[in-house]
Formats: structure tokens, C-alpha cells, sequence
């Protein structure tokens, strides 16, 4: 057990030397130079580099920050520039001669020139004829300390610092000398490096930067939401200030005056903005009023101090500022108790976040003019409080985007709504994209093909059943007819009770012209009507219906009727008189579906039609007789294939009616009707042809017929 006692005992022996001696090896550094005593003097003098700061002319001071004009009271002045010089001694018991050593300061303007043990190890001093020619301020200035220069024992750093007297009383500038109270240390450079370097600053300003771009860019394609506006401008400049002093800045721009003004500028530019913002969001639409609008001149004001007298005033702008600022502050928090009072949405999370941020506000604040820390929280409370606000902001735009759907919804639903009463066929013949653009008196002239169709006694039928029933008949009729119109497309202009107007317009993309559509929608018609016949004797117990078509084409008018507070849409003219005709012909003629010679005349697919001339007719109404033609598709097979083989005895025997021939007509006529075993058509020419045998008409005889009904 011995050796193993030795060996245990040898470690730990080992393990305590090296770690005390790590210990000690650890509290070389940092060597903390902000705890060491400094000796000040107003102006400089080489020999100060090699005998030091004589303790008569000097100032001890103690503890950091040493700002110069405020230690000596320099008075006021716009002219010329103060020179101060300064010094401390810090001891090394051995330095490290296999480590890279560096200087840290935390804070330093305006020019300088800084020697250790006589030499110069940095130096950024533009002075001529008592001018500054480039200004200088730097936080986290790093200087490489050569291994050669330290000594072991006493070291000496002495600083020859130049830069402006105050220029009033809110200001002795702040900015020359040793600007913070701590974070001044000679360490190992890489340490140094490490512990000061900025990346996740840098990509918080980076965000703050891409959520400016995100909300810019829903400004420009939602222009009405002017918050959008507010919040990215106040982004952007609110990640300007913080870049601002950062090593990226610092090594971007090898002079202040741009990064001390935009740090200083950005601040009452984020503020106004960010007041402006919770207004356009919590008062949507509403104007700005009087204390915003004075907020916004004085504002203006500090920013044109700042850009017209440079940058040994902006100092006291940013003072005066600090007085504009609360004032504004104060007015923003009561805003936003008064929104919540008067329950704004979003208005208590936007207080809490504002509230929060004035707390980090009022430390920077604080900590720029008196307590000098170096610390600024104002970054990181930022990125709590602007990240809360683009939550909400992303939430509004949820809700609206939610909103915005529902608006579309309810729109498409109005519109599907409107179309029930005016169909989108009717609004593009008028010419017009939507139905809100359609005005009283809007109207157009338009040759067209008429469809008017009717169920035969209706007034009857409705009689024989309730009127809950009579509209749900005709729901299910009428739902069948349209579709028989619409397939070919035509579209229904109005339903008139159990009737039917519908039109159909010439097509490019169609391979039928306006007639044939009219025609085929009339004779797809009478196919759904023997199958809703058959389903509402079977299943619904109503009694069979039958309807006339009356098909005719010709010029018409399309147009708005009414008075400003309800429109009507219309169609008027010869063309729809004469359709309404044909179908009450239907009756007289028993046949189901009737066209005009216009109509016919405009057929270019005949094979697809059964059609035979019908009569020559005269309608009240009218001045010019028509003659009229029957579209017999529907008719049973056997009773199509007899219509088809006596074409030519029909058309004979309509000849000689016409030529007063009437013996041979009548003749004619008889053979036809016995042929098809009953025909209306024949029979009401037999009934002339016996008439003008037994009375012959007049001379001026005209061969049309006389409607008197409608």
C-alpha cells in the first residue's frame, strides 16, 4: 500500500502546485487601469514624457471617468480647442514574452496621443493653428502593446489629449477624455478581442434592420397602413443609433463627425417616429393633433442645430433633446393609458412595452450624463420591446389578412348575390367590369337572339296546389330550364313568374352562331321537361306541364331603368315584343317551340334542326307581317321521320294557299293531316281553306294571318 500511498500523494501534490500556481499566474492580469491613481494637467509638454506630470501643476483624481473640461471648469467658448495631458503607473512583476499583450479603453475622444514608457504605441491628433482638422471618438479602443515596451516593475501611460471646450452651459463635452468609469485594462490581446467583440450586436442591429425592411415593404404594397411607415423608419434609425459607436463603424469610418451625429440625430428622429406610429396604429385615420405637431417642430429644431453647427455642439442639441424627450415620453405613456382606458386594441400590451423601454431609456439617459458605465441596456431592451411590437403587428396583420378574407368572402358572396339579379353576361354586353360600375341610364344597342318561353295554364295549375308548393314547382323547373341555357351560352335575363327571358350574343370561341344556340338551349329545354315530368307525377303528385318557346332575332336595347335608390336592368325593343309573340303562337299552332324567319334565316348548321314552315302572321302590335317557323327536334321519332317525308306535300299545299288556290290546298291538307293522323297546323288550314271557298277573301288579300291576343 505504501507505493500507491507515494503515487496518490505525488499527484495531488502536483495537481495543488500547478493549480496555486495558475492562481498566481491569473492575477497578473488584467491589470485594471481604472482603478489606478491618474494625474491631470491642463496643456502639454514633452518633457511630461520623460519626467512625468510634476505633482504641483497636477489634479489626482481617483476614480474614473476624467473629462477634462469638467474637472478644470473650462469656461464657454466657440473658438480654439483645450489640451490636456495625463498619466498613471501600473507595476508588472514579470511579463508574459510568449503572450500578445494589448490596451483596452472603453472610451476616448477627441485626439489623442497615447506613450507607454515613452513610446508611442497610438495616435489620432489632427491639430492645426489651435483646430481640430478630424474629430475622434471611440469606444472599445484596442491597442497592440509590443513585448518589448513593458517593463517589469513601474510602467508609465501617459495620454496628450486635444479637443473642444464646452461650448454651453448644458454641456462641458463629455466626449473628450476617459469617457467611462471602468472597462480600461492592459490584458492578453486575444482576451481582449474575445471579451469585446460585437457580432451579436451586430446581427441584433441586423434584425432590427431586416424587421424596418419587412415592415417598408408592407407599407408600399398596403399604402392605407401608414403605422407600417412609422415602425420601419423608426427601425432603421433606432439600428443606426446603436451602430452608430460599434467597431464595425469605427472601422468603416476612420472620422466621428459622421458616427457621433448619426448616433445623436437617430435618437429624436426613432422618438417622433415611434409616437407617431402608436397614433397611426391606435387612431387609425385619425389626424395628428397640436402637442404631436409641436413635438414634431421642436424636433426639427434640434436636428437643425445638429446640422448647422457641427460637432462641438452636438453635445449640447443632445441635451437640449433630453429636455424636448421627456415631455414626449410623458406624452406617450399618457396616450397609451388613455387608449387603455378607453380599451384600443393592443393599447395595454403597447404600454407595457413602452413602459419597460422607458425604464432602459431613462438608464442610458442617466448613464451618458452622469454615472458613466459604459453599460447600455437600451439594445437589448429594444430587442424585447420591438420584437413584442412586430408580434403584434404580425398579429393585426393575421387579423386583417383574416378580415380581409372574410371582406373577400362577403364580397364574392354580394356579388354571387348581385349576379342572382344581374348576370356578369349582361354587365361585359353593357360594357362594364363589375356591377358597382353599372349607373342609371347606362345602355347599349346590340343585335341579339331572344329566347321567351312559358308554361301553357300555369294560372290553373298554381290553383290546384298551395303556395309553398307553387314555388318550390317552380324553383325545380326553372333551376332545370337555365341550365339547358347556359350550357349553351346564353345567360337568363329575367324570370317573369313561370316565364323565361334568356339571350345569347354572336361568340368568337363558339362554333354555333347566337340562332343555333337559341335553338339547341330551346330543344334541350323540352328534353328536361319530359324528365321533370316524369318526376313530379311520380314523386311529387303535380300534374304535367307543358311550355311554348319563342325564338327571334334582331336589334335590341340593354340598359339600366329605375330611380337612384333601386336599378333595374332591361331589355327592350321589336326584337323581345315579337319573341314574347311567338311563344303565345305556340298555343294557337300547338307546336313547342316557334322561331321567326330572321331566326332561320341566320341558320348555318341545318342538318342539325327539324324545322317546317308554319305561316305567315301579323301580331298586334305590329305593323309588318313574319312568317314563322316550327323546330319540331322533340316531336316523337315516328312523327318526325312523317313531318320529314311530306315536306314537299306541306310546302305544296302552303303554295296554294298563298295563290288562293284553296281546293288544292285544301286537298293538300287533308293528305298531310291524314298522313300524321292530327296536326294544329293542318287543321287550322283546313278550316281556312273551307272558309274562303264558302266567302273568298278580298282582292287586296294579303295571306297572312291577324293575331289579335298577345
Amino acid at each position: 500500500m505504501k507505493p500507491l500511498q507515494s503515487i496518490c500523494f505525488s499527484f495531488f501534490a502536483l495537481f495543488f502546485f500547478f493549480f496555486f500556481f495558475s492562481l498566481h499566474a491569473k492575477n497578473i492580469f488584467p491589470i485594471y487601469l481604472h482603478t489606478s491613481e491618474w494625474r491631470l494637467v491642463e496643456g502639454f509638454e514633452k518633457t511630461y514624457l520623460q519626467n512625468g506630470i510634476p505633482k504641483e501643476k497636477s489634479v489626482t483624481v481617483r476614480k474614473l471617468p476624467i473629462l477634462p473640461n469638467n474637472i478644470f471648469n473650462t469656461p464657454i467658448s466657440f473658438k480654439g480647442i483645450k489640451e490636456y495631458s495625463m498619466e498613471t503607473f501600473f507595476v508588472l512583476e514579470a511579463p508574459d514574452s510568449n503572450r500578445d499583450l494589448a490596451l483596452h479603453f472603453a472610451g476616448i475622444g477627441e485626439n489623442w496621443r497615447i506613450y507607454l514608457n515613452g513610446q508611442l504605441i497610438s495616435s489620432y491628433f489632427y491639430v492645426k493653428d489651435g483646430k481640430l482638422q478630424k474629430y475622434r471618438y471611440l469606444r472599445n479602443l484596442d491597442i497592440s502593446v509590443s513585448r518589448g515596451i513593458l517593463k517589469k516593475g513601474k510602467n508609465h501611460l501617459f495620454i496628450h489629449l486635444a479637443g473642444y471646450p464646452p461650448s454651453s452651459f448644458l454641456s462641458k463635452n463629455f466626449l473628450l477624455g476617459l469617457t467611462f468609469k471602468e472597462g480600461y485594462t492592459l490584458d492578453y490581446e486575444r482576451k481582449i478581442l474575445q471579451e469585446h467583440e460585437e457580432l451579436g450586436k451586430i446581427l441584433l442591429d441586423l434584425i432590427y434592420l431586416f424587421f424596418g425592411a419587412y415592415h417598408l415593404f408592407f407599407y408600399f404594397r398596403w399604402k392605407e397602413k401608414v403605422y407600417n411607415l412609422y415602425f420601419a423608419l423608426f427601425s432603421f434609425f433606432l439600428s443606426i443609433h446603436f451602430l452608430s459607436f460599434s467597431n464595425l463603424s469605427n472601422s468603416l469610418f476612420t472620422e466621428s463627425t459622421i458616427t457621433v451625429f448619426s448616433a445623436y440625430s437617430s435618437q429624436p428622429l426613432a422618438l417622433l417616429l415611434f409616437l407617431l406610429f402608436l397614433r397611426s396604429y391606435l387612431l387609425e385615420g385619425i389626424a395628428i393633433n397640436r402637442a404631436v405637431i409641436s413635438f414634431i417642430i421642436l424636433n426639427s429644431l434640434i436636428l437643425l442645430g445638429f446640422l448647422s453647427f457641427g460637432p462641438r455642439a452636438y453635445q449640447t442639441f443632445l441635451i437640449a433633446w433630453y429636455f424636448v424627450a421627456l415631455p414626449q415620453i410623458i406624452y406617450i405613456l399618457y396616450f397609451l393609458i388613455y387608449s387603455v382606458y378607453k380599451k384600443l386594441k393592443d393599447a395595454k400590451l403597447l404600454l407595457y412595452g413602452v413602459f419597460s423601454l422607458s425604464l432602459f431609456l431613462a438608464w442610458d439617459i442617466l448613464d451618458t450624463l452622469f454615472i458613466h458605465t459604459s453599460i447600455r441596456l437600451m439594445q437589448y431592451g429594444y430587442f424585447t420591446f420591438i420584437s413584442s411590437i412586430v408580434l403584434i403587428l404580425a398579429n393585426r396583420f393575421i387579423e386583417l389578412h383574416k378580415e380581409s378574407e372574410t371582406l373577400n368572402y362577403e364580397l364574392n358572396e354580394h356579388k354571387n348575390a348581385i349576379q342572382r339579379f344581374v348576370p356578369h353576361e349582361f354587365i361585359e354586353v353593357l360594357g362594364k367590369k363589375e356591377a358597382k360600375d353599372i349607373q342609371l341610364g347606362d345602355s347599349v344597342d346590340k343585335e341579339m337572339t331572344v329566347l321567351f318561353s312559358d308554361i301553357r295554364s300555369f294560372t290553373h295549375i298554381s290553383e290546384t296546389i298551395n303556395s309553398r308548393e307553387v314555388f318550390y314547382f317552380l324553383n325545380l323547373y326553372l333551376k332545370r330550364m337555365e341550365k339547358a341555357i347556359e350550357i349553351n351560352r346564353g345567360f337568363v335575363d329575367k324570370y317573369l313568374g313561370d316565364g323565361i327571358l334568356a339571350l345569347y350574343s354572336d361568340s368568337e370561341d363558339s362554333k354555333f352562331n347566337s340562332d343555333e344556340r337559341a335553338i339547341l338551349s330551346a330543344i334541350e329545354m323540352q328534353d328536361k321537361l319530359k324528365k321533370f315530368n316524369k318526376r313530379i307525377k311520380n314523386k311529387l303528385k303535380f300534374p304535367e306541364i307543358k311550355i311554348g318557346i319563342g325564338i327571334h332575332s334582331g336589334n335590341l336595347i340593354l340598359g339600366t331603368v329605375g330611380s337612384k335608390r333601386r336599378i333595374d336592368t332591361t331589355v327592350i325593343g321589336d326584337t323581345v315584343n315579337l319573341a314574347s309573340r311567338l311563344e303565345a303562337l305556340t298555343r294557337d299552332y300547338e307546336t313547342s317551340i316557334i322561331i321567326s324567319e330572321n331566326t332561320y334565316q341566320q341558320i348555318k348548321n341545318p342538318e342539325l334542326f327539324k324545322i317546317r314552315e308554319v305561316d305567315y302572321v301579323r301580331v298586334k302590335g305590329r305593323e309588318r307581317s313574319v312568317k314563322i317557323f316550327e323546330v319540331y327536334n322533340n316531336n316523337p321519332k315516328e312523327l318526325i321521320t312523317q313531318k320529314d317525308k311530306l315536306q314537299d306535300l306541306f310546302s305544296s299545299a302552303i303554295e296554294n294557299y298563298r295563290i288562293q288556290n284553296f281546293e288544292m290546298a285544301l286537298s293538300d291538307f287533308c293528305k298531310y293531316k291524314e298522313a300524321l293522323g292530327t296536326d294544329a297546323v293542318s287543321q287550322l288550314y283546313i278550316k281556312r281553306c273551307e272558309m274562303f271557298l264558302q266567302s273568298p277573301p278580298p282582292p287586296d288579300w294579303q295571306f297572312y294571318t291577324d293575331i289579335a291576343h298577345k
